[in-house]
């Protein structure tokens, strides 16, 4: 499937060009996916492992399990988080796609008004060695205004190129501060997340906690509540060391259709 995406991705750009940045954009899509599709695989198997812990003798497993299904669901916020913001980071490349293809735009009207130019000049000539020159006058005339509207058509692709560029650098910037900013934030919440799973599975008493008369698990349940809304605490109060921004949200969409 993978191959087949990206040959279809190639086959779609022929003609309209930047076929190496819609692959780019293609694959960064692919990672995105691969995000939101670990995440359902997670809470699928959280799903199934609690299942599994509520026919267990060992009240200890089933309390720690429980638990666990709770940090589940702050690590799957931490994870759509995440992958929603990594989609924002792809995003970028598409407005850079964007303004490209809007350069491409003012790029093949300067190529027309300069093929235009050139056509006219071989008409001159020709209608001079032939003497016509009523046609002559005309073309002349064709020609002045041909070199008034390239030179307008070059100086606008040269606005457009110059603005690419800045647009080009801007974008890439925001999205790479931002997707390592994202990986950070992500990086440190887990940490908030697995803290607590580590701290639950301390809990666990050696001893099974069905097989002795000794008291092994008195308040176990009231610790594993305590650590899971500490965790909770601390990833509602977190705070990030640089705010997020984005300013790709409405980057063009109209590939989407086909796999980029």
């Amino acid at each position: 499937m993978d191959m087949m995406r990206r040959g279809y991705v190639l086959t779609k750009s022929l003609g309209v060009g930047h076929s190496d940045l819609n692959l780019a954009i293609s694959d960064e899509k692919a990672v995105h996916s691969g995000l939101v599709n670990l995440a359902k695989a997670r809470t699928a198997a959280a799903t199934a492992l609690v299942k599994w812990t509520t026919q267990e003798d060992n009240p200890a497993i089933r309390d720690i399990f429980a638990r666990l299904a709770e940090l589940d669901n702050e690590h799957n916020a931490v994870q759509k988080e995440f992958s929603d913001r990594y989609e924002d980071y792809r995003r970028c490349f598409k407005a850079v796609r964007d303004s490209e293809k809007t350069l491409d735009r003012a790029r093949k009207h300067r190529d027309d008004c300069a093929t235009k130019l050139q056509k006219l000049h071989r008409d001159l000539e020709r209608y001079n060695r032939k003497g016509d020159y009523g046609k002559v006058s005309t073309v002349e005339s064709e020609i002045i205004a041909a070199e008034q509207a390239n030179d307008v058509a070059e100086a606008e692709f040269q606005e457009k190129y110059r603005e690419c560029e800045i647009i080009k650098v801007a974008k890439i910037k925001e999205g790479l501060s931002n997707v390592a900013n994202a990986y950070i934030e992500m990086a440190e919440k887990m940490v908030l997340v697995f803290s607590a799973t580590k701290d639950l599975a301390s809990v666990l008493p050696d001893e099974p906690a069905h097989l002795t008369t000794e008291p092994v698990y008195e308040g176990g349940e009231a610790y594993s509540e305590e650590i899971v809304q500490s965790a909770r605490r601390a990833l509602q109060e977190y705070q990030p060391q640089t705010p997020y921004s984005n300013s790709n949200a409405y980057a063009n969409d109209e590939y989407e259709d086909d796999g980029t």
